[in-house]
């Protein structure tokens, strides 16, 4: 068998060229040989395979790209169950139902007015659809910490509001219950709940 490497093709070359063509000629045995074939197959591989780097280079964009993407789709729906706390917030209704079951009627204001939207608003149809089980972000603890998060962004803006004016005054009410007692300050149109313990 004739192959590439051999020192004739390499490094010597050929001296009479009637024995290097012609159809008997070295040249036309290498052309249809099995080595010079399997080289030929290897060189066009070799260009046309993208190297192992730029492959695992380009899985990794496409894994972060699909990430950026559940990243940005995850932070929309945060903000649409948000939206739903504070429009229940501004109801000033109660959020848990007797039965939260997945087969109660009526699951509570929270959940029923998240299917309501989930109606109309593809994203977090899909979202409920598809979630994993372990991340609803519809349990009360959320429900808590978001009125928590919104509680606290009131407070801040109430913060800035007495800083940047002038003068402001302070009218406080309370209003007691069996546990806790309620202080409610007023300024201007802005009226926040601060419970005491």
């Amino acid at each position: 068998m004739v192959s590439c490497s051999e020192p004739v093709f390499t490094e010597e070359g050929f001296r009479n060229w009637k024995k290097a063509t012609g159809t008997t000629g070295k040249l036309e045995k290498h052309a249809i040989s099995r080595a010079h074939k399997l080289s030929k197959e290897r060189m066009i591989s070799k260009k046309t395979i993208t190297p192992v780097n730029v492959q695992l280079s380009k899985m990794e964009a496409e894994r972060m790209s699909k990430k950026q993407t559940e990243k940005a789709e995850n932070r929309h729906i945060v903000e649409v169950l948000f939206d739903v706390v504070m429009h229940l917030c501004l109801q000033s209704t109660a959020f848990r139902g007797n039965d939260e079951s997945e087969s109660s009627n009526n699951q509570g204001k929270f959940l029923e007015e998240v299917k309501f939207v989930a109606k109309y608003h593809k994203p977090l149809q899909d979202w409920l659809d598809t979630h994993p089980g372990n991340v609803t972000w519809l349990g009360h603890d959320v429900q808590d910490e978001m009125i928590e998060i919104i509680a606290q962004a009131v407070i801040e803006i109430i913060r800035e509001h007495v800083v940047d004016s002038k003068y402001y005054s302070v009218m406080c009410d309370e209003v007691t219950s069996h546990k806790h007692s309620y202080l409610y300050v007023h300024r201007n149109s802005i009226c926040s709940q601060i419970q005491h313990t």
